[in-house]
């Protein structure tokens, strides 16, 4: 796996995933924000066909707060994404890990606070 980001792959269907990441996300205190469908807009704008790949932004109040709290230029690193798509007629379904691009505030206190969303991410994925 890559620093930046955490994945798995599964075998529910496209949508299956996308429908269990949503839920997911809730049952961990999350509210998606967007739903960025990369697959329609490459379609309809660059008349492109692409797999089935949806961007999901997501955010919990409670570690936003927390994190703004420590730096409020943090806000440019909100709010967190998922990913779902197809690849090789595969699942696969991925989270960016806050960790990553927080520990370029060199912010200790805000990096113990992604470290904590890092784990609940990695458990959200890990449950496909």
């Amino acid at each position: 796996m890559n620093s930046y980001k955490y994945e798995k792959e599964t075998s529910l269907t496209f949508e299956e995933a996308v429908s269990n990441l949503k839920a997911k996300l809730q049952e961990n205190g999350f509210k998606v924000i967007s739903e960025l469908n990369a697959t329609a807009i490459f379609k309809e704008k660059l008349g492109k066909d692409f797999t089935d790949y949806l961007i999901v932004s997501a955010c919990n109040p409670k570690f936003s707060y927390e994190m703004l709290n420590e730096e409020l230029s943090i806000g440019v690193f909100l709010p967190c994404s998922f990913v779902v798509y197809k690849k090789d007629s595969k699942t696969i379904v991925s989270a960016s890990l806050p960790t990553a691009l927080i520990s370029l505030t060199g912010n200790e206190k805000a990096l113990q606070i992604a470290k904590e969303v890092d784990l609940i991410f990695k458990n959200i994925i890990d449950s496909f």
